[in-house]
């Protein structure tokens, strides 16, 4: 919308950067000015500032302080894990300085967030800001898509989805930069192999694709990557962080109580010890039977990255323990499956009991894997539990031919049948 170059003021003679916007289209003008009206109506260090503006007369503008190059540049170059969180704090604390001042951005990316000459980070860039609660302009209300495609968050790329962005659509697009900051790629997929373990459930939170299932503020974002850089320093140690957080989520337990917020720390936690099974298992042991409900209904997608994890776990370490732990497995993951909603928590679960029984030859834990089975009403359940039962159809294979066929759901049976054929 604007066009941007380094200029000399006069007669002071200070180098600034100067925004022209050459448009003579009145829909365009009135945005320029509302984004020059909103930068200088907030006073943070981490949000670009405004020197002077003129957007009475052709062509409009503004000055603002010349900075020395875009985040982008800084990615191309490498940056190391504390060089991103550093910055990602910054961005961080000017997204939020501008949703308090009733804004959203909406167009959160590298290319928007600058380094200026002393060193420090400003997001810059507002001629997508949406004034919340309302949002009346022309523009807005007839364009389809706006903003960059790749760092978009689902919503906005519905016709007219931009109109109902919110700071959680902001929270998105954070996560997608953030994890470009991390991998130097491009953000069109999210890979996990590529994000450092502790990061990866920060990430995968803050871009979700329900706004609902996100990071429902920058702050709530800012707070979780705060509580990773936390665990990195010396003396940190993720076992007293889970110590104090399973003390408090047990003792509310016994009183019949839970918090959204310390379940949710929970599940960050735990995932830090992914890398040593054994400390995994008997973290996950520690979670409160009681608890296992709470989560398989209210923090499903959580959950779901801890069980993905627990499932593989399970699978290459489960050999070291006695084979009646198959049973202790096989119960946690009925009292999940019973109580979840989510098809994906169902067939995660079933497939961790379907590990641990074959794996341990124990009847007790197939016995559960089968009530589990055929216990499935829902298609959507039956799908994603066949498509499970298909990636570890060499386990299913040994027991399938356990539960009689029309037992089984119809979108099961051709999975069914494959096993038993191979068995």
């Amino acid at each position: 919308m604007g066009v941007v170059y380094q200029v000399e003021t006069v007669p002071a003679r200070e180098v600034v950067a100067l925004k022209l916007c050459f448009s003579d289209d009145d829909s365009m003008i009135k945005r320029f000015a509302r984004e020059v009206r909103f930068m200088a109506s907030v006073n943070h260090p981490h949000v670009m500032q405004v020197i002077s503006q003129n957007t009475d007369y052709l062509p409009a503008y503004f000055t603002m302080p010349l900075a020395q190059q875009s985040i982008s540049a800084e990615i191309i170059k490498g940056l190391s894990e504390e060089e991103t969180l550093n910055i990602f704090k910054q961005i961080c604390l000017g997204v939020q300085a501008i949703h308090n001042a009733g804004g959203t951005h909406r167009d959160i990316k590298p290319d928007n967030i600058m380094r200026m000459m002393d060193g420090n980070v400003v997001i810059s860039d507002f001629g997508l800001i949406k004034l919340d609660p309302r949002d009346t302009t022309t523009l807005t209300q007839t364009a389809a898509f706006l903003g960059t495609r790749v760092y978009c968050a689902p919503e906005q790329l519905i016709p007219g989805g931009s109109r109902g962005a919110d700071a959680r659509t902001d929270v998105y697009q954070l996560g997608k930069t953030l994890y470009e900051m991390l991998t130097k790629e491009t953000p069109a997929l999210i890979e996990r192999s590529k994000i450092p373990s502790g990061l990866t459930y920060i990430i995968e939170k803050a871009t979700q694709q329900q706004p609902d299932n996100r990071y429902q503020s920058v702050g709530s974002l800012l707070d979780a990557v705060l509580s990773y850089v936390s665990s990195k320093s010396p003396g940190a140690s993720p076992d007293q962080e889970y110590e104090l957080i399973i003390q408090e989520i047990t003792g509310l337990a016994e009183r019949g109580q839970y918090q959204t917020e310390n379940l949710e720390k929970l599940m960050v936690v735990l995932l830090r010890f992914a890398g040593e099974p054994e400390t995994f298992i008997e973290q996950f042991d520690r979670i409160p039977r009681e608890v296992l409900p709470v989560l398989a209904r209210h923090l499903s997608p959580s959950l779901h990255r801890v069980l993905v994890s627990y499932r593989q776990i399970i699978e290459s370490a489960i050999g070291n323990y006695s084979f009646s732990y198959a049973e202790v497995v096989a119960n946690k993951m009925k009292a999940i499956f019973d109580h979840a909603e989510e098809p994906s928590i169902k067939a995660a679960a079933i497939a961790a009991t379907l590990i641990a029984a074959v794996k341990c030859n124990r009847f007790a834990a197939m016995d559960v894997f089968s009530s589990m089975i055929t216990s499935i009403r829902k298609s959507e359940d039956a799908i994603a539990i066949a498509d499970i039962l298909n990636e570890e159809i060499g386990y299913y294979e040994v027991i399938a031919s356990q539960v009689p066929r029309s037992k089984i759901h119809a979108a099961i049976r051709r999975v069914y049948d494959a096993a038993v054929a191979k068995g």
